[in-house]
């Protein structure tokens, strides 16, 4: 993919529209992962991730707009989509491809079958692990998804279809395709990065996460039908319980690894020191709400709903039940 970037401002034209199409794609999927990555942390911090002092809250605020400003995201996988069309046109017109879209080669080889090109993966939570294995299930998704629509597209057309009306009508297929080409690029370049990884302890662990990455989102995501049977299904949720126990040991290194500073994170749930409780207590007494005390309202609003008498009690269990 840098190479492809680095070669495609002031290269080729073919260059050049492979580089504006994927970073497209790339930016519209992202952003969306990034703006339900957040949404996801603050669900799971239970209120205190609801607190503005959480930051967390001001992150989703601050990052809303991003899968929306600079390109709508689903337009952004269309214009992704429309690129991989031609592509594939071209490829079965006897052309070759390279960079991200070399995978569509295939498709102009003599006798091609999508079946041919499945990847057999043995059905045991250890091969699911693998992640070059992981590498071709996304590839021959990626390849699968883009063929099928592309032979719809082709053959609304011949009904008499107009080629406008027809790309309408496959239009959630095609982000499909754009999405799946998206992920099996990141998944196939992440796999590449740990591979060339020279600490083995470093390897392993960043492994184990790229396994987790591509093990989530065939979980998350529903159009693995006709890639992955019931059982495969299966093994791969079972594969993905097992990386997530062997990897969290290291989440907190993981996320501390990004090394953002806490006047950068300006949380009290994410600090550095780990000091959560103390710094939620402190952000508390700083409210607005609790300048006075007790906070105004309380004798006019509160205080004639409460029966102190009972409150004086606390905790305490009566000595005598009447039950």
């Amino acid at each position: 993919l840098s190479s492809t970037f680095t070669e495609g401002v002031g290269s080729s034209d073919s260059n050049f529209a492979e580089v504006m199409a994927i970073s497209g794609g790339l930016k519209g999927l992202c952003t969306l992962m990034a703006s339900d990555g957040i949404e996801d942390c603050r669900k799971c911090c239970g209120g205190n991730g609801f607190l503005l002092s959480s930051g967390i809250g001001a992150l989703t605020g601050d990052y809303l707009e991003f899968p929306t400003a600079e390109g709508d995201a689903a337009m952004l996988m269309l214009y992704l989509a429309r690129y991989l069309i031609k592509a594939l046109q071209k490829t079965q017109s006897g052309g070759v491809l390279t960079s991200t879209c070399e995978y569509l080669n295939v498709v102009g080889q003599p006798g091609f079958s999508l079946e041919a090109q499945r990847s057999h993966i043995e059905s045991t939570a250890t091969m699911f692990a693998n992640t070059s294995e992981l590498v071709g299930l996304y590839r021959y998704r990626a390849l699968r998804n883009l063929v099928m629509v592309g032979s719809d597209l082709q053959q609304k057309v011949l009904d008499g279809m107009s080629m406008d009306d027809a790309w309408s009508e496959t239009s959630l297929k095609l982000v499909d395709a754009a999405r799946a080409h998206c992920l099996y690029c990141i998944l196939d370049t992440f796999a590449q990065i740990c591979a060339s990884i020279q600490d083995a302890a470093v390897r392993d662990v960043m492994s184990q996460l790229c396994a987790v990455f591509g093990l989530a989102h065939i979980r998350d995501q529903g159009d693995w039908v006709g890639v992955l049977d019931v059982k495969a299904l299966k093994m791969s949720h079972e594969a993905l319980s097992q990386m997530l126990g062997q990897l969290r040991p290291n989440a907190v290194a993981l996320v501390d690894a990004f090394d953002f500073p806490d006047r950068v994170l300006n949380s009290t749930i994410g600090r550095f020191d780990g000091k959560v409780y103390e710094a939620l207590y402190e952000a508390a007494q700083r409210s607005a709400f609790n300048k006075h005390d007790p906070f105004e309202g309380y004798e006019d609003v509160l205080r004639p709903h409460l029966d102190l008498e009972f409150l004086k009690r606390g905790n305490v269990v009566p000595t005598a039940s009447k039950l």
